[in-house]
């Protein structure tokens, strides 16, 4: 009995410091963020693993996130249930719609809409301390991963991106900009910030704690004399800028810690990330882009295209490789082109699709870049409803799929 006892407290003092650990986590997350989880649209977490002691140890490390639970029972029956239900949901933009605890390599550990875990790769293992590990991974709150791309050179997914990282922050959902376009030159030039300190991917370490690197951060959201605030109702905005050159730093060649490891270390915080023209398709012309997302997958795409008929065409073409090629239907934005004579209408029967949203042309947008005074401009325009509207929109949307496209199971 005293045994009993004995294991019984340890269990219970191993959950509660799983619970601290999760805890301190979401105690970074927004209202907003918590009132999204108690919605119950917390994506749930799948168990297939086979080990009886490690089972038991991610059922307990589920539990304490609060996630919704699905315990394989390791029939072929379940699974096939199981991967129907996640081909239901294949429809849909969003690339998350569960995570998978396994020990083993499976359909389910493959399949395109599951974030997977292999606990038998866990270090330390998971009835060795590697709980801990385990809950730091799958995290209490569901942070939403968005790429930014452009159709054709020159369509404006940088300064989008950026729009759409600041936008989320003043509502309340804290965003980090990440630059992990192949041919970059670099969002910090873009944003008017080059001559400001700050660390690129090339010389954050894949272990760091990202509550104390966000301090070594270039911050969009702070004014280029040096740490006041632009807006007081906003929220700075990190951003992780790609290397230039070589005086920034140890310049490798490569661009550092990709967007995988980058969405490991901020697990509270939505990343917007700018692609360039990288697209997830299987050729020669999109290579940089497993070397920039690594084993990660956005769960929205954006796909930004000017309203003409040359970039119509191209966000078409665009959309129906990546549909090819197995991915998610991207999202897209028409930037309006002055002197351009292609309407909305035509450029929709183009495309065959309505766009989500477009960016009127405004006259001071360039002249703004050119003085290195973006962020002054973004922050102006988007007290404007001409100019917040199109990211409003686009926002809501990506809101709406995230949320549709959580797998409906929980035992």
């Amino acid at each position: 009995m005293g045994a009993g006892k004995s294991a019984k407290q340890t269990k219970t003092t191993k959950k509660k410091a799983i619970a601290k650990k999760t805890t301190r986590r979401k105690s970074g997350a927004t209202t907003a963020h918590v009132a999204a989880n108690a919605a119950g649209s917390l994506r749930p977490v799948i168990i297939d693993i086979s080990d009886p002691l490690w089972n038991n140890e991610a059922r307990m490390v589920v539990a304490v996130t609060r996630r919704p639970m699905i315990v394989h029972d390791g029939t072929e029956e379940a699974t096939a249930d199981l991967l129907h239900e996640l081909d239901r949901k294949d429809g849909f933009t969003c690339q998350n719609s569960a995570i998978v605890l396994s020990d083993k390599e499976s359909d389910l550990t493959r399949h395109r809409l599951v974030r997977a875990i292999r606990v038998d790769q866990l270090e330390p293992s998971l009835d060795a301390g590697g709980a801990m590990v385990l809950a730091e991974m799958i995290g209490s709150n569901d942070a939403v991963r968005i790429a930014v791309s452009s159709a054709v050179g020159g369509a404006g997914s940088s300064l989008f991106a950026a729009q759409l990282a600041y936008y989320m922050s003043c509502e309340g959902r804290p965003a980090v900009l990440i630059d992990a376009d192949p041919h970059s030159c670099g969002l910090d030039l873009v944003l008017g910030k080059e001559r400001r300190p700050g660390l690129t991917r090339n010389q954050i370490p894949a272990d760091c704690d990202f509550d104390q690197l966000r301090s070594h951060l270039l911050m969009l959201g702070f004014d280029s004399a040096g740490g006041k605030k632009i807006d007081a109702e906003g929220g700075a905005v990190p951003v992780i800028y790609a290397d230039r050159y070589p005086t920034f730093g140890a310049h490798s060649g490569g661009r550092g810690v990709d967007v995988g490891q980058l969405a490991q270390l901020m697990h509270a915080d939505d990343l917007v990330v700018d692609c360039g023209r990288s697209i997830p398709v299987a050729d020669s012309a999109s290579a940089g882009w497993e070397e920039q997302w690594g084993e990660a997958e956005p769960d929205v795409h954006v796909l930004v295209a000017p309203l003409t008929i040359q970039g119509a065409t191209a966000a078409s073409t665009l959309r129906n490789r990546m549909l090819e090629n197995d991915r998610a239907k991207p999202l897209i934005v028409l930037r309006e082109v002055p002197g351009a004579s292609t309407s909305v209408a035509v450029a929709a029967m183009m495309m065959d699709e309505v766009p989500v949203a477009v960016i009127r042309h405004d006259a001071q947008c360039a002249p703004a870049l050119d003085r290195g005074e973006a962020e002054y401009w973004i922050e102006s325009s988007l007290k404007h409803d001409r100019a917040r509207a199109p990211v409003r929109e686009v926002w809501e949307k990506i809101q709406e799929i995230v949320g549709s496209c959580t797998l409906p199971l929980a035992s």
